[in-house]
């Protein structure tokens, strides 16, 4: 007879996390605590303590009188950890353009290995996306900012799930986007070897947000079902992006050190 397999709290809001980030589990969907229990084989009590840690990280949702559901992504919340993203990484690969050292290139240039093979062989939703973390994770590890890495990832909940509702899109019918992510991780990698640090602000800026800007208003059209009521229109974090990336073109044109032609070479 076949032991059943117990899983601690942990375990389970580890895969049950895992599921919802990757819309294994649906933005909408009705989620059971009896379903869980049955699932891990545990009664309801861990459970509810797992549901409640998934509430605070903002992926379940509790609607009275009628059930647990998986939360709806705010757009506006996606856009706000991406500014914070935004900063935080552009200060670290300026650091890397300044002392990135063989090993750490060397690090960065497997990964866009993996990138190019995984485009080769046709790309799956999933395994791009650990590819694409791991090249930012790899620029943060290397300057010793490994919390401030995990801090971000908490912070990210909707832009991570939205990260996934574009692979998947791209996957059906636009592998194109794929290569785009490839070649905008390439010239991040040439930006911070060749010490171009002025450009890195925008470049940052570019890939951080391409997915928006590539879906455009057509994603809260397509998937509107998955979106928070309050999600403020695309429209009017397009024009926030272009603005941004205007005030980073600034940075490029301004600085003394003529990294603007740089940039456009490179790119």
């Amino acid at each position: 007879m076949e032991q059943e397999v117990t899983f601690s709290a942990e375990e389970m809001y580890r895969i049950l996390r895992g599921e919802i980030l990757s819309l294994a589990l649906v933005p909408g969907s009705l989620i059971s605590e009896n379903l869980i229990s049955e699932r891990f084989h545990t009664s309801r009590t861990p459970v509810r303590g797992v549901f409640a840690h998934l509430e605070r990280d903002n992926l379940l949702s509790v609607i009275p009188k009628s059930g647990t559901y998986v939360s709806l992504i705010d757009l506006e919340r996606a856009f706000q950890s991406l500014y914070i993203r935004i900063q935080v990484e552009t200060a670290v690969m300026e650091e890397l353009a300044r002392h990135g050292n063989s090993i750490f290139f060397s690090q960065l240039e497997n990964n866009l290995n993996q990138q190019k093979e995984a485009i080769i062989k046709g790309v799956f939703p999933e395994s791009w996306y650990k590819i694409d973390s791991q090249f930012h994770a790899i620029c943060m590890l290397s300057v010793g900012r490994e919390h401030v890495w995990d801090i971000l990832q908490n912070l990210s909940t909707d832009y991570t799930r939205y990260r996934n509702l574009d692979y998947l899109a791209a996957n059906k019918a636009d592998r194109k986007a794929f290569e785009s992510l490839y070649e905008e991780h390439l010239t991040l990698f040439k930006l911070m070897k060749e010490h171009a640090t002025y450009s890195i602000r925008y470049a940052v800026t570019n890939h951080l947000y391409s997915g928006i800007i590539r879906r455009g208003k057509n994603f809260q059209d397509k998937y509107e079902q998955y979106l928070t009521p309050s999600s403020h229109h695309i429209k009017e974090i397009l024009l926030n992006i272009k603005l941004q990336l205007k005030d980073a073109q600034n940075t490029i044109k301004h600085s003394q050190t003529g990294y603007g032609q740089e940039f456009e070479a490179l790119v």
